[in-house]
């Protein structure tokens, strides 16, 4: 038994059996609200950094970068500055 199941089981033997629900749906509340930023964070935009390189390690000015979705097919183009960036 963890920490959580003995102190709950403490809680029911002093205050009942109701007490223990009232805990555990609190419980899972906290959780939710704790966790309810990071679910909502969550979007379809992001980006991507890096550079643009021969085999030899030398930067590659002007290259065309396209990056496409592959579920959408959506297409997001660009070209690298004189670092390769």
């Amino acid at each position: 038994m963890n920490h959580m199941t003995l102190w709950l089981e403490y809680l029911s033997v002093l205050y009942g059996g109701c007490m223990r629900k009232k805990l555990l749906v609190g419980l899972v509340i906290l959780v939710f609200l704790v966790d309810a930023p990071a679910l909502l964070a969550q979007s379809g935009l992001g980006n991507i950094t890096g550079r643009v390189i021969d085999p030899t390690g030398a930067v590659i000015p002007s290259a065309k970068v396209v990056a496409i979705n592959k579920d959408t097919r959506v297409q997001a183009q660009t070209v690298t500055n004189g670092a390769g960036i």
